[in-house]
């Protein structure tokens, strides 16, 4: 569990089935880097979301650095040109200053699979076990349980 000191946002667990759909229609950089297709036989919509998403995740972290590079150029020339045309959602908006931050990382592009969440003080979340997140601002204490990989 993160509780929030400050004003705290995180990415945190995969997106619905829904958001999913809307990503891979929306996001062609990701197709092409994941080869959807071939992971769900052409068929956008499966019964089990967070296997699809877990399963595009992961195969987006295998992929070659030069390939997620070239990919992430176009997604950022793509969206620099359609914000004078029209208004990026909030997570186009998180793409555009996370690469900022961390130019040609693979993790901006699977900020897009992830839930954004801002936490105002005092407000928490909770994250399951093997539930991929990052923090991206903010102050914040993290309580956990015992376990092989905590201080």
């Amino acid at each position: 569990m993160a509780l929030a000191l400050t004003q705290f946002q995180a990415l945190c667990g995969f997106i619905t089935s829904e958001e999913l759909d809307v990503v891979l229609e929306s996001v062609p950089e990701i197709n092409e880097l994941v080869g959807i297709n071939e992971i769900e036989n052409g068929e956008v919509k499966v019964k089990e979301d967070r296997v699809l998403c877990r399963s595009i995740f992961t195969k987006l972290m295998s992929v070659d650095r030069d390939a997620i590079s070239t990919s992430l150029s176009r997604l950022i020339s793509r969206l620099n040109r359609e914000k004078e045309t029209r208004e990026l959602s909030s997570k186009e908006e998180l793409v555009l200053k996370l690469e900022k931050q961390y130019p040609n990382d693979v993790g901006v592009l699977a900020a897009l699979l992830l839930n954004h969440l801002i936490l105002n003080p005092g407000e928490a979340l909770y994250i399951g076990a093997n539930d991929p997140h990052a923090y991206l601002t903010g102050e914040c204490v993290e309580c956990m349980a015992a376990s092989d990989n905590v201080v």
